[in-house]
């Protein structure tokens, strides 16, 4: 998909698995891979997970058309009451959810083109999509793979952008409509002349868009408000399946996860930059292999206060995923100069 803007963005659904239920072991295992995979995943993702009231009348029609066919009357009875059943939870309680992965094309810096390489563009795209549908099946999970990914991607626009007008009128109907209409207004006869070049809003837009209110906005007759979490508004480290509170919040309630894989230089550096500007820090280095990136040297009057200012100030910053505090105990040498050591006197204690 090329936007506006000039980018070229792929969509891939994500069949999911119940993590959660899965052993500690397995639990593991995915989240090494996954993480094996976010080393080499574009610089850019999104994550998207899209809840609504599931559709049951496509699944009740298929047993409809297996009961007609069913002879034994027992058979048809439970039948019956499993459509009742359908229909009367189906209503009240079932769900679908929807998982996305959204990820652009990513051109190679430094190089120079006159316009669009679309099969540098499509080769690349095609790439990382393979690389993911590799690295998700070790996870557990497959990839949607629709046999016409124009008409797959066509629907699941208009399906987000027609969320109320979807359920009676479904993407083929919309289709159907727009290539008439325009047929009609070129004055082409429809089966025989061909059909004109349509842009592909007029298949996915909303039938209306209200952008007048600052705290939310209507599309498609539905209200939209959206609450954004800030990078640094949650913890750092978190327990494996910490979303699946918010992605089953309920109807109608769509996560977004945005990430950005960035170079690992460019981030110590900047977050060396957000260290050395406190007066505390009296040395700051960078080092190799280790625990640990950074070595940190913090003057302060009482080990309470060092503690408290590691806590406070250098844990939360972006980029920093853990801390080990040393107290310097006893110096013996520093810049040359030998600090001489005092013997200690042992004491002893005499019962007289």
């Amino acid at each position: 998909m090329e936007t506006t803007d000039g980018r070229f963005i792929k969509i891939l659904e994500i069949e999911p698995i119940n993590f959660l239920l899965r052993s500690n072991e397995e639990q593991w295992g995915i989240i090494s891979t996954f993480a094996s995979w976010l080393k080499i995943s574009p610089m850019r993702l999104q994550f998207k997970s899209v809840t609504r009231k599931a559709d049951s009348d496509q699944y009740v029609a298929g047993l409809r058309a297996d009961l007609e066919q069913e002879t034994v009357s027992a058979c048809r009875k439970l039948g019956e009451g499993t459509i009742r059943f359908i229909r009367e939870e189906g209503s009240r309680e079932a769900l679908s959810r929807r998982f996305f992965l959204i990820f652009q094309f990513e051109a190679v810096s430094g190089r120079k083109q006159m316009g669009p390489d679309y099969g540098e563009i499509y080769a690349t795209l095609q790439t990382v999509a393979q690389n993911a549908r590799t690295y998700f099946a070790q996870c557990g999970n497959s990839i949607v793979q629709p046999k016409d990914e124009d008409s797959f991607l066509a629907e699941v626009l208009y399906a987000y952008f027609n969320r109320r007008s979807c359920v009676d009128d479904p993407f083929q109907n919309r289709l159907n409509r727009v290539v008439v209409d325009f047929m009609t207004a070129k004055k082409r006869v429809i089966g025989v002349d061909a059909v004109p070049h349509i842009q592909p809003t007029y298949f996915v837009a909303p039938r209306g868009l209200d952008l007048t209110h600052p705290g939310y906005l209507i599309m498609d007759g539905i209200y939209y408000t959206y609450l954004y979490i800030r990078k640094n508004g949650f913890p750092q480290q978190v327990r494996g399946g910490w979303m699946s509170s918010l992605i089953n919040a309920g109807e109608g309630v769509d996560i977004d996860l945005h990430l950005r894989r960035e170079i690992r230089g460019k981030t110590i550096d900047r977050v060396a930059q957000r260290i050395y500007q406190y007066d505390e820090v009296e040395s700051l280095y960078l080092m190799s292999g280790g625990a640990y990136d950074m070595i940190v040297t913090i003057s302060g009057r009482t080990l309470k206060e060092v503690a408290q200012f590691v806590g406070e100030k250098l844990a939360p910053i972006e980029g920093v995923t853990g801390t080990a505090t040393h107290f310097i105990l006893k110096k013996y040498k520093e810049k040359h100069l030998i600090f001489p050591v005092q013997e200690v006197q042992e004491e002893r204690f005499v019962l007289e």
